[in-house]
């Protein structure tokens, strides 16, 4: 068999790539004929030599390469895809793994038509970044693999502090889920801990810029030429699209939390708004001042756009810096 496994999500790939070998070490438990190579080690008679080596108590072996894509020269792809597509054709007892630790282009672009080839004869696995609802999924599946749980809302805000960098939100959920068990005891109880939104804002630091509520604020005046600059400015300094749409979702959410909150309590004291939604108070007392600019039926005709705009960037019909800008002048023009 042959896989092809690359992608700007590193973490996922990273993961596949692991699940894979796992699953190979089933059939192969001292890892006796697994081979693994590194660019600059790749050539195409190593790999000849060690995927045609009798193997130890099986017949089965497995040659995993890294990069060779995204570093290897040219003829090294060239004879190494040539002789891959062979073995794959004798239908031989060899799997073959491409591993590229970044994306290759569409159709092949960076990868060339060696690349094109072997995705024709083998399975693709291509991670590309995900949009913010699937983030909250994600973590949500996360914590449950360790029979722990998370709430949806905690998970949202997790997301929104960290953005959609795996590696470092991983990082963050084996801190939760440690420090969670070992102040409450939750350990000792069947199900594991269940973390919260208290707990996310105490134990996580958040890289949320404060200046995404005077985007929010333009938005309120329906000023889109302020809104939009503002954006820009987020965008100059780095911030990913991606993790600015995710902002945005999780502020005009709080912002529907809020302003039903407040009709349902007749007040807009921070304190019991604050109690009513569970939200941190200093990002009540923030939204409240932010809710008097807009309508409930005008937030939640925001919300169907979040939705439109997430649909249309997880299908790959809109990237996300281009959604923004849209989704700015829609919300600027809805009344």
């Amino acid at each position: 068999m042959i896989y092809l496994i690359h992608g700007a999500d590193s973490f996922r790939s990273r993961e596949k790539l692991n699940e894979l070998i796992a699953e190979f070490e089933k059939k192969d438990k001292g890892r006796m004929n697994l081979e693994i190579f590194d660019a600059e080690n790749i050539n195409a008679n190593k790999i000849k030599a060690a995927s045609q080596s009798l193997g130890f108590f099986s017949a089965a072996r497995m040659m995993v390469m890294k990069n060779l894509f995204s570093e290897g020269d040219i003829k090294t792809k060239e004879e190494v895809s040539d002789y891959v597509i062979d073995m794959d054709k004798k239908k031989r007892e060899v799997d073959f793994v491409f591993f590229e630790g970044k994306e290759i282009g569409k159709k092949g672009a960076a990868g060339g038509k060696e690349w094109s080839a072997l995705v024709k004869k083998g399975n693709l696995f291509n991670f590309a970044p995900m949009a913010p609802l699937e983030i909250d999924k994600w973590i949500i599946a996360k914590v449950g693999k360790e029979k722990n749980k998370i709430t949806r809302d905690a998970a949202s805000k997790l997301a929104l502090f960290v953005g959609g960098d795996l590696w470092r939100l991983n990082a963050e959920i084996e801190k939760l889920v440690l420090l969670k068990m070992d102040f409450s005891g939750e350990k000792k109880k069947e199900g594991g801990a269940e973390i919260n939104e208290q707990d996310v804002e105490e134990l996580v630091k958040s890289d949320l810029p404060g200046n995404i509520f005077s985007t929010i604020d333009a938005l309120a005046r329906r000023d889109k030429k302020t809104a939009l600059k503002l954006l820009a400015g987020h965008l100059e300094k780095g911030e990913a699209p991606i993790y600015l749409f995710t902002m945005f979702v999780y502020q005009f959410r709080n912002l529907l939390k809020v302003k039903d909150a407040m009709a349902r309590k007749k007040t807009a004291n921070t304190g019991v708004i604050a109690e009513e939604t569970k939200l941190n108070p200093y990002v009540v007392s923030k939204t409240i001042a932010q809710a008097n600019g807009f309508s409930y039926e005008y937030l939640k005709k925001v919300h169907k756009r979040f939705f439109k705009f997430d649909f249309l960037i997880k299908k790959g019909r809109l990237n996300a810096e281009a959604a923004l800008e849209l989704l700015i002048i829609e919300i600027g023009n809805l009344s």
